[in-house]
């Protein structure tokens, strides 16, 4: 941003930077500006696309699903989604983790473009 804004402001500390580069005097600065946008416009969807990741993945961990789970319930495998209650270690009666039953749970999904 500090690139851009200097290149529109007053006066030409831009072309001072370029020249403490040891760059040749023949590369206009115009050509540094370019480059840069073009870097933005790569870089900015790729950005917005780890903050929807990241999103994602705070929605996951407050309900509790992991990645697996909620692609099976994205694609239609599992509607409702089954969890064992409990997470009290090993139950001594069943030998299963928690307390060995099933509680159905329905799975709230994010809108596809979200996905």
């Amino acid at each position: 941003g500090g690139v851009v804004a200097e290149y529109f402001s007053e006066g030409d500390p831009l072309a001072k930077r370029l020249h403490e580069l040891a760059l040749p005097e023949a590369v206009p600065k115009e050509l540094f500006l370019g480059v840069i946008v073009v870097l933005v416009l790569i870089n900015l969807p790729l950005f917005l696309l780890d903050v929807q990741l990241i999103l994602l993945h705070l929605f996951l961990l407050r309900q509790g699903l992991t990645t697996y789970e909620y692609i099976l319930v994205k694609v239609g495998r599992n509607h409702v989604g089954l969890r064992q209650a409990g997470n009290a270690g090993i139950d001594q009666g069943t030998g299963t983790k928690g307390s060995g039953k099933l509680v159905c749970q329905k799975i709230p999904t994010l809108p596809a473009c979200m996905d």
